[in-house]
């Protein structure tokens, strides 16, 4: 084999720590490597030789496979490091408006259709139910007044629409999904369904609880903001049926309601309260648990984070990925956190590390 002392990691190959394992995450070619958190420093150091004389056999196969799979280069000049990605920071206040439209005769406000005429928006997300077909074309035709780059359809009654799937994309080509599940729809990773009658998409959710190494999003927009922000609810607002807006959904906030504004400074002031904008600036690093997986710059959920003391930040609903011993719920060996001598919740954040390393010993050996 070649020289590896001569071999880098490309400069968009980022490696995420976690407590177990850890990634070389490709952001341009979205995908991972998954490798033994105990290498991280080898990589830091960029000394791939050191690797193979620490510890033969296993780095021996994983460097190889690096290569193989193209994430190091040969390249005899230097790279910058990788941590020379700077913040993505969105140009709107809001990137994303989700609303709720409940209702034959429902309509989304004029008032946030002005503001998105004036601001504008990444995407605007329109939630219908119990709304007929002619409702929802009504809406996506006064979207189209609108300065945002795309619109999401979200029907809670999907095969009651869908003779209709068709006609709605041609009012708008900036409608790019439409979910056809009966229930609510948030996150951003989706499963797509080509239906064969038309040349639209017709999407179905993946679930919101559970998470898979098939539903990451790798991509440089979300990496660079869930280094500082929450990858779900950065730049995100939801308006209700009645017409509140919510820091999230079903958060049952009463103090703002677009019915009684006047005009669209008085939504400006509403996207600046501190209040409905508490959790854009909790990142995964910032969250218990989150901190220690791998996965943390690649997985967007719309679990609530709950605030304890001021700077903690937990979930109060577990993950099915346990990173302190890098196994899915399913999976032979897996164990809860709480197994495994980690406490998350109201009162506390705490691990029991020898406990940890004993399971891990048990489960992996002594790789």
């Amino acid at each position: 084999m070649k020289d590896l002392k001569k071999w880098s990691l490309y400069p968009n190959c980022i490696i995420v720590q976690g407590y177990s394992n850890s990634i070389v995450l490709d952001i341009y070619r979205q995908r991972m490597f998954r490798f033994d958190s105990e290498l991280v420093p080898c990589f830091e150091d960029l000394d791939l030789l050191q690797v193979l004389e620490t510890k033969a056999l296993l780095e021996n196969s994983i460097i190889k496979r690096l290569v193989e799979l193209d994430y190091l280069t040969s390249s005899s000049s230097h790279f910058e490091s990788t941590n020379s990605f700077t913040e993505y920071e969105s140009p709107f206040p809001v990137d994303c408006w989700i609303v709720e439209l409940k209702g034959e005769d429902s309509l989304i406000s004029n008032l946030l259709v002005t503001y998105l005429q004036k601001v504008g928006a990444i995407a605007i997300q329109l939630i219908f139910s119990e709304s007929s077909i002619d409702t929802i074309k009504k809406n996506l035709l006064y979207i189209k007044q609108t300065n945002v780059d795309y619109v999401e359809v979200v029907v809670k009654e999907g095969k009651k629409y869908e003779a209709d799937f068709e006609n709605i994309f041609k009012l708008d080509d900036r409608v790019r999904l439409i979910f056809s599940e009966d229930q609510a729809y948030l996150n951003r990773k989706v499963e797509f369904v080509k239906k064969q009658n038309f040349s639209g998409w017709v999407i179905r959710q993946n679930s919101a609880s559970n998470i898979s190494d098939k539903s990451f999003d790798i991509n440089e927009i979300v990496y660079l903001e869930s280094l500082n922000h929450h990858p779900f609810y950065n730049k995100r607002f939801f308006l209700d049926a009645s017409g509140f807006f919510m820091s999230y959904q079903d958060s049952r906030q009463t103090l703002f309601n677009i019915n009684s504004m006047k005009s669209i400074s008085d939504i400006q002031d509403v996207v600046q309260d501190i209040d409905m904008i508490k959790f854009w600036d909790v990142s995964t690093k910032k969250i218990e648990v989150c901190m220690d997986c791998e996965f943390r710059n690649c997985c967007i959920t719309d679990k609530i984070p709950m605030n304890r003391n001021g700077d903690n930040w937990y979930y109060y609903e577990e993950c099915n990925y346990n990173p302190y011993i890098a196994k899915w719920e399913g999976e032979d060996g897996y164990l809860t956190l709480a197994e495994c001598g980690v406490i998350s919740n109201e009162n506390e954040f705490s691990i029991d590390h020898e406990n940890i390393a004993l399971i891990n010993k048990e489960l992996w050996g002594d790789e």
